[in-house]
């Protein structure tokens, strides 16, 4: 059984202490709904959407799809500052904060492949070797994505470490690594962010819901690199400031 209040001295004492068999079930449903999304996503994105019958007009369309993205990175944006995420953790608990946050998040994903608009005729619809090529590219995405949260910590992404480690002072768990130039790391400073644009841009039935999906996500993370590199450098100081040396591309190789 869990014992929270033997961790209470390396925490905010001001945060609640959750019971320990509500906490595991929360944070546990939390991890389970984060794979069940991300699944989820995986075939809405790559199957789904091109058999996706169209309800609204375009201007309608495109209107509703943008809110739901905006909803969607808004939320990614806001409570993934440090000064969020401690007020957060003041709120439910240090332990539960990344929880909090992927239970947010997952359901935030959910209703945006259940509710995004489908239109417009496809831009390309390849077949044959080239079909296979672009399922390639997908694939090879998605390879690289659980390599480079693997290298994270799955368990730290998903909120489950954060229910029995000890925290740092600050009352928040931090999900980014030390800086690295191995492996993924060593290629990309952002290899999750390049696996994602291999997942949305190699699609091999590209509708203009499509393109809106990844022209969309492509100019969020453009943004966000740059804050989120801010937040790394605060974090990390001099050594990220010697990583960026080592590693000169944030997203795509040899281009950005």
């Amino acid at each position: 059984m869990l014992d929270m209040t033997d961790m209470t001295d390396m925490t905010d004492s001001a945060s609640p202490t959750p019971a320990p068999t509500a906490a595991r079930a929360f944070v546990t449903g939390g991890a389970l709904l984060f794979a069940v999304s991300l699944a989820v996503f995986g075939w809405f994105y790559l199957v789904g959407l091109a058999d996706r019958a169209p309800r609204l007009a375009p201007p309608a369309a495109v209107i509703l799809n943008a809110l739901l993205f905006a909803l969607f990175a808004l939320h990614h944006s806001v409570f993934a500052r440090s000064g969020v995420r401690v007020r957060v953790a003041h709120a439910v608990s240090p332990h539960l904060e990344r929880a909090t946050y992927v239970w947010t998040a997952s359901l935030l994903l959910l209703l945006l492949c259940w509710r995004w608009a489908a239109y417009g005729a496809p831009l390309w619809d390849v077949a044959g070797p080239a079909r296979l090529a672009l399922r390639g590219l997908q694939a090879l995405g998605v390879a690289l994505s659980i390599v480079a949260a693997s290298a994270l910590g799955a368990r730290s992404l998903a909120g489950l470490h954060q229910l029995r480690a000890p925290l740092p002072s600050t009352g928040i768990d931090p999900v980014d690594a030390p800086p690295r130039n191995s492996g993924l790391y060593g290629f990309v400073r952002h290899p999750i962010y390049f696996a994602w644009l291999l997942i949305v841009w190699a699609a091999p039935t590209l509708t203009p819901s499509h393109l809106q999906f990844a022209a969309l996500s492509t100019a969020y993370l453009v943004i966000a690199i740059v804050y989120e590199e801010r937040d790394l450098h605060a974090r990390f100081g001099p050594a990220y400031a010697d990583y960026i040396r080592r590693v000169r591309y944030r997203l795509v190789p040899w281009l950005y």
